[in-house]
């Protein structure tokens, strides 16, 4: 009997009609595809620290330096240390639901950490908060960074848009009048400053260039490193395994090649113009067992993209809402790397709770993980009518914990509409590893169309998904 094998490692397409792709997946989310092509459930949310705000984390930094996780919620800051307690150091201006920008920096020879929320530049020695007051320093700062002893920034302010500014030596606190650089390159506002190789990139509304420390001036523009690449963005510029990604000008993601910008996002490009707002999007670099994402949340339009850079694939990642069958943005609001505790951080978008990334639970904060993937409608490289009889699939799983039910539809060309609900369901009995399921599908037709769903608090992973099949004549 022929098979055929779902095209798994074909990306998720978006930016055409569904009726028009072939061999391919039509949507993924809160999945993802790794290296062994299978489907696996993301990693989940379990509550790490409730600082009991009720309000959205917006910003969450682990400071090596001090051992000591800095986060920022409803106007306050607050550290947590390794044995989880957690103490209010101060509070600052800006507002909440904003993006903080954190840059560890000097204050004479002691680190200190800065951010900025969209208003003034702070810092914190770990036990209280500094407003920084010269007159001098940037008042409307949405980015900091730090190089070669100087604290770095933007503000945002309309006057002073297309300038970035710095501090003294090693004083974040003292800045001086002719401190000041402007990003001239192309007459555009600055929507981002970073750091990345020892560079500082300045990132425009329509364009990008890298400056340099010359010893003297002190920022000079590389020769030739203008682009004409801006930003929609500022907050979607994320230096990820050393190279530049954001989403750019036209609304569509980008990364630097050398000094090349590559559009990356095709798959999605239509899904994303549909949006009415993109300026308020921003981005995270995640890193969990193995797998580099590059995760961007569009609050207004409440959804999340994710893009696997090691397998080159888009898929959206959510939190499922029942109450009308849809996915909003995912819970995960921004992302921070623990290294001591080795844990991955993320704040919530909502409740003032942080939580880990973990592969050994099956919810977020207890609330249901809904992975789904749904295929195209397939020929089986053959437009010749056939009888499909069933399919077959691997689930693994790495112990005796029951994956729960496996939940599919299926429909043909003649018909738009999908059939019942069938449930595959594991057995506890079975050992640990990957095991053969089977689904019956029963019916003929030219083409067909599977989509699967999980929401059990439990592992999800499918591969090798093999549809069986007899060809009739036409």
């Amino acid at each position: 009997m022929p098979t055929y094998r779902v095209p798994i490692i074909n990306k998720v397409q978006k930016n055409t009609e569904e009726s028009s792709v072939r061999d391919a997946l039509t949507d993924l989310t809160d999945c993802y595809v790794n290296e062994d092509l299978a489907v696996v459930k993301r990693p989940c949310l379990l509550e790490w620290k409730d600082l009991s705000t009720s309000a959205c984390v917006d910003g969450i930094f682990y400071w090596q330096e001090q051992d000591l996780v800095i986060s920022i919620s409803n106007q306050t800051v607050y550290k947590t240390n390794t044995l989880l307690t957690t103490t209010n150091i101060g509070t600052i201006s800006g507002s909440v639901g904003g993006r903080v920008s954190f840059t560890n920096t000097k204050l004479g020879g002691a680190h200190v950490l800065a951010f900025s929320h969209g208003s003034s530049i702070y810092y914190t020695d770990g036990n209280s908060v500094t407003e920084i007051t010269d007159a001098e320093a940037p008042t409307n700062s949405t980015h900091v960074a730090f190089l070669d002893g100087y604290l770095i920034s933007n503000d945002d302010s309309g006057v002073n848009s297309g300038t970035f500014f710095w501090s003294d030596i090693n004083s974040p606190d003292t800045w001086s009048a002719a401190s000041f650089q402007d990003a001239n390159g192309s007459a555009d506002d600055i929507v981002s400053v970073n750091k990345g190789w020892r560079e500082l990139l300045v990132v425009g509304q329509k364009s990008n260039e890298v400056y340099y420390d010359d010893g003297v001036t002190p920022w000079v523009r590389y020769p030739g490193s203008e682009a004409q690449r801006g930003c929609s963005a500022g907050h979607t510029v994320t230096f990820v395994d050393n190279t530049w990604y954001w989403l750019d000008n036209t609304h569509r993601f980008i990364r630097l090649e050398g000094r090349i910008p590559k559009i990356i996002s095709t798959p999605f490009d239509k899904e994303i113009a549909s949006f009415a707002e993109v300026t308020d999007a921003y981005s995270d670099s995640i890193h969990f067992e193995g797998q580099q994402f590059y995760v961007t949340h569009f609050p207004t339009a409440d959804r999340t993209f994710a893009y696997n850079i090691r397998m080159d694939y888009w898929m959206e990642w959510g939190e499922w809402d029942s109450t009308d069958g849809s996915y909003k943005r995912w819970r995960g609001n921004n992302f921070t790397y623990h290294e001591t505790l080795n844990k991955q951080l993320v704040g919530d978008k909502t409740n003032g709770k942080i939580y880990e990334m973990s592969s050994d639970v099956y919810q977020d904060n207890a609330t249901t993980c809904r992975s789904y993937f749904k295929t195209a409608k397939m020929d089986l490289g053959t437009q010749n009518r056939k009888r499909f009889k069933r399919f077959k699939s691997r689930i693994r799983r790495s112990d005796k914990t029951n994956i729960g039910d496996i939940i599919y539809r299926y429909r043909t060309d003649r018909s738009d509409v999908w059939s019942n609900i069938v449930i595959l369901t594991d057995r506890m009995d079975e050992e640990p590893g990957s095991r053969w399921v089977q689904g019956t599908l029963g019916f003929s037709g030219r083409m067909v169309q599977l989509e699967f769903y999980h929401s059990d608090s439990s592992p999800f992973q499918m591969q090798d998904i093999l549809i069986e099949y007899d060809e009739m004549p036409n």
